[in-house]
């Protein structure tokens, strides 16, 4: 008996032990503010500064059917950006509509236009080399293209 009683004088403690909660953990004080990491204050509130969409131009340049084309040819926007393109129509002779779109990109197409200016906004793609290019009719052959580029 006596055997029994010191073995559960040994196991009983360390049995408790167990079951006990975990000591509180204090705020350090010390550390300066700007350190620390995730919300504190009790303020549940996430602020997120969108980016600035992307704003670019291009207008219609030459005189179709002998020398169309686009105005810059190369445009370029980061990865993931909101672009706002804005078209311009600017061919010397007022016979055919233009429009502009950037291949392989879903959304990113103006309606055609033949005098003023329209724009579309999409989202550009993942970073790499396209074309962008007026659809109408055989404009893109004879020269109404360009590239974008997406870093």
């Amino acid at each position: 008996m006596s055997r029994l009683l010191v073995l559960a004088l040994l196991v009983l403690p360390i049995a408790l032990a167990g079951c006990a909660s975990p000591p509180p953990v204090a705020e350090n004080d010390d550390v300066d503010p700007s350190e620390k990491k995730g919300l504190s204050g009790g303020n549940n509130t996430l602020n997120l500064t969108l980016p600035e969409p992307v704003e670019l131009s291009v207008s219609t340049a030459g005189q179709y059917p002998v020398n169309p084309a686009f105005a810059p040819k190369t445009l370029s926007a980061p990865a993931n950006a909101t672009v706002v393109l804005v078209l311009k129509w600017a061919d010397t002779l007022p016979l055919f509509g233009h429009d502009w779109v950037l291949e392989g990109v879903d959304g990113a197409k103006t309606k055609v236009i033949n005098s003023g200016q329209t724009n579309v906004t999409f989202v550009a793609p993942a970073p790499g080399a396209y074309k962008f290019f007026c659809s109408v009719s055989d404009h893109r052959a004879r020269g109404m293209e360009g590239a974008f580029t997406v870093a």
